[in-house]
């Protein structure tokens, strides 16, 4: 997570950004906490410009160790240039038989003398004898070889070439080997300097530091009783969340319990009165059969057409075994109202298509009483069952969603007509007829409908016509 207004890289449990005093959550701050630490742009700007200045002298801090390793590789090689050569006499051989001359010729050691100075003093002071015996050239100036010049690296040594081409005398080795080892000495001096300055600058730089995470340490201290009471706030809150969201699920849920209850209280009483009423039905039909029976035969016909009228009864189709009669197939269907749709077919043939899944839907505003659909057979026929998928068969979501019949008016043939009531659950509705009744179609239209919970489209999802 970083800071929005400079970009620095904070915590999880920071509040505060540490450059800019920006707060992490100020939509769970009071107004004088979250200006609490807040620094002017002006402050920002001179921190941003601290932090520049430190990178620059963490970079200037590269190129010194650099030039510390070069400088350490030439005094290496110096070292190993002043090493003596398989069968020539080093440094210290030749200096040895200097000083055996000078015991033997008293008469130079006070030019040697004033040439070996201290290797520690600067290069004035040496630079001084050589210019009282300037005059003093030695007699054997072949025999002595020419010193070579130092390969020094740095500018301490620039003020000896240029000493020394002044001078017109010719240097002894002694003199260029005093001032070889004068130069590394300085070079020495100089790192050594340079590493006490890097020593102290880690130091201070160290120190800064320690501070700086002392006061972050203090600041976060500061912070975290006011982060206590954020997050005690926030956990309270969601707390209380939850808990109104389970007081509203358990009485949602008992409300939905009591509901179906009502319901199936419903269905069993329209039940209950359903058999009630077929059996006062059947009774009062047979009452009326044995009256007639004894009447004049021309009241013989008008008890044949009470006892079609009954032959319109359900039964249950677990009951029957189908396969002992033959399904009739339509020719074509008719529907006077219709759903129109991209995806689905909702006409009348998908109510014989020997698929539930599939539904006829009527599209009339309301419920659609008086809308229905006409089934034509190939000719004429003795239906004995007709089998009915009432709602929308898809699903059981879908079942509840749309409408479904309560009361169609059948009608089979030219004789037969009649509306039946069904309950509202989702299951096959078998209507038996005890004689079998001649037609050559049979049609099925809206009287009543069970409403659905989402959409008031009725459907129809089969109809199967047995003989």
């Amino acid at each position: 997570m970083k800071c929005e207004r400079c970009g620095k890289e904070l915590s999880d449990a920071d509040l505060y950004c540490d450059r800019c005093g920006q707060a992490v959550f100020p939509e769970y701050m009071d107004e004088a906490d979250v200006w609490a630490y807040y620094k002017s742009d002006e402050e920002l700007e001179q921190i941003l410009k601290g932090e520049k200045e430190g990178k620059s002298q963490e970079q200037k801090k590269q190129p010194e160790q650099a030039l510390k390793k070069e400088e350490t590789s030439a005094e290496n090689s110096d070292e190993a240039a002043e090493k003596p050569e398989s069968g020539k006499k080093g440094f210290w051989g030749r200096r040895k038989e200097k000083k055996e001359t000078e015991a033997a010729a008293p008469e130079e050691k006070t030019e040697d003398g004033a040439v070996e100075t201290d290797s520690n003093e600067s290069s004035e002071k040496f630079i001084e004898p050589v210019t009282e015996t300037e005059n003093e050239a030695p007699e054997n100036t072949e025999d002595m070889a020419e010193p070579e010049e130092p390969t020094v690296h740095t500018e301490v040594m620039t003020e000896t070439p240029e000493v020394l081409e002044a001078e017109t005398v010719e240097t002894l080795p002694e003199k260029a080997l005093l001032e070889e080892s004068q130069a590394h000495s300085e070079l020495e001096s100089v790192a050594e300097t340079v590493s006490n300055e890097e020593e102290e600058e880690n130091f201070f730089a160290e120190e800064d530091d320690e501070e700086e995470d002392e006061e972050d340490e203090k600041e976060k201290r500061n912070l975290t009783p006011e982060g206590k009471k954020a997050r005690r706030r926030r956990i309270l809150l969601a707390v209380l969340f939850l808990l109104l969201c389970l007081t509203a699920g358990i009485f949602l849920s008992l409300r939905k319990m009591k509901e179906m209850e009502q319901q199936e209280k419903e269905y069993y009483q329209q039940l209950d009165s359903a058999a009630n009423t077929e059996n006062t039905k059947q009774k009062e039909a047979s009452e009326e059969n044995t009256q007639k029976a004894s009447e004049e035969p021309a009241a013989a016909e008008d008890k044949k057409e009470t006892k079609k009228e009954e032959y319109f009864k359900l039964v249950s189709a677990e009951d029957v075994d189908f396969s002992k009669y033959k399904k009739i197939q339509p020719i074509s269907t008719e529907e006077n109202s219709v759903k129109q749709s991209d995806s689905y077919d909702y006409s009348a043939k998908s109510a014989i298509d020997g698929d539930t899944a599939s539904s006829w839907q009527e599209n009339e505003d309301g419920s659609g009483e008086g809308k229905g659909i006409k089934l034509t057979l190939d000719g004429n026929h003795k239906i004995r069952y007709i089998v009915l998928y009432l709602g929308n068969w898809r699903s059981d979501e879908l079942w509840d969603y749309n409408s479904r019949p309560k009361e169609l008016t059948i009608q089979v043939g030219e004789t037969q007509k009649k509306d039946v009531k069904f309950s509202d659950e989702k299951k096959k509705f078998c209507l038996f007829f005890d004689e079998p009744v001649d037609a050559s179609f049979v049609s099925l239209y809206i009287k009543s409908v069970y409403e659905g919970s989402r959409w008031q489209d009725t459907c129809i999802s089969e109809i199967e016509l047995y003989e």
